[in-house]
């Protein structure tokens, strides 16, 4: 504890293991000290948080700030070395809300990203925000889509490590 402030990252992973595993209080716990660290980054993950232990209110304050930050950020051209995520974010509190085309929509722009790495696949595959549309036809394509970009990366490092002699061949 004695600096918990750098340690804000593993917090926040925390609250969304606890989150992903189903367990929205435990989440809450990690959340809180994390936004008291972190207060100008607000997760989707976190307002679902706060959704899921029936804190309405705070909720919907964390999602319009999520959006209207995304928004601002694509608006803006702000320059981040990957703003897929924007999208991502942006996908989760749509398809949250019902709003499965939109959610969809910037799902796919996401997914458009020339890599995918492990992490990524299993954040779009138990992310609750994806609850309502994650066995819909396109939901399921999206993600084969990414998986199948994740086996041409993962394929890449093979061969990489076969050509620098630090992998026997399979």
């Amino acid at each position: 504890y004695l600096h918990r402030e750098n340690y804000s990252e593993v917090i926040k992973r925390l609250g969304e293991s606890f989150l992903f595993s189903g367990q929205p209080g435990e989440a809450l716990k990690y959340f809180k000290e994390y936004i008291k660290l972190v207060p100008q980054d607000i997760s989707p993950n976190i307002a679902l948080t706060y959704w899921m232990n029936g804190l309405r209110k705070e909720a919907n304050q964390y999602f319009n700030a999520r959006l209207d930050f995304c928004s601002r950020a694509l608006e803006n051209n702000m320059s981040f070395p990957n703003i897929s995520w924007v999208y991502y974010d942006i996908a989760g509190i749509y398809a949250f809300k019902g709003d499965r085309e939109n959610a969809l929509k910037n799902l796919k722009i996401y997914s458009k990203s020339n890599k995918c790495e492990l992490w990524m696949l299993t954040h779009i595959n138990n992310d609750p925000l994806f609850e309502t549309i994650k066995n819909e036809p396109e939901f399921r394509q999206i993600v084969t889509d990414m998986e199948n970009k994740y086996k041409v990366l993962h394929e890449q490092g093979r061969e990489w490590l076969m050509a620098q002699e630090k992998l026997d061949s399979l």
